[in-house]
């Protein structure tokens, strides 16, 4: 199951509190307590694209998100796939698979383009919350 720790870490990322998230997330290594966040991960991810392309998309819009995300949290181009991403949100509207990525890297791809959907939405902190509580019920239903 989803702890509150894990919500607490990933929320902290999404509100661009990184130095708190990285503190939660120091915490989580020393707890060993990861068990349950790439089902969250997975989850909030998917709600963030189903958000955003719900009403429609094309395929530019799709690169346009991962141009976004490169350009605001990968400076050097070394750490968004450009592929693998585009991948991952085609994959969550139904347009082909991505079985063949590793967990590292599907991981470190969601977190991303997490980070870039919900920048863009601005939401308030009491929206956050409720993306967040949404995202770990459906997280706890894949777990269970």
């Amino acid at each position: 199951m989803v702890t509150d720790d894990q919500v607490v870490a990933l929320r902290a990322f999404l509100a661009g509190d990184f130095a708190e998230h990285d503190r939660l997330t120091q915490h989580l290594d020393e707890t060993d307590g990861w068990d349950g966040y790439p089902a969250l991960l997975g989850a909030a991810f998917l709600e963030a694209v189903d958000r955003r392309f719900a009403t429609g998309y094309t395929r530019a819009d799709v690169i346009q998100l991962v141009a976004d995300a490169r350009g605001r949290f990968d400076e050097s181009g070394e750490v968004l796939d450009p592929t693998a991403a585009e991948r991952l949100v085609l994959a969550v509207l139904g347009e082909g698979s991505v079985d063949d990525l590793n967990d590292k890297i599907r991981a470190r791809t969601q977190v991303l383009l997490l980070g870039e959907l919900i920048t863009k939405e601005n939401l308030e902190d009491a929206v956050l919350d409720e993306f967040m509580e949404s995202a770990r019920d459906l997280a706890n239903q894949s777990l269970s």
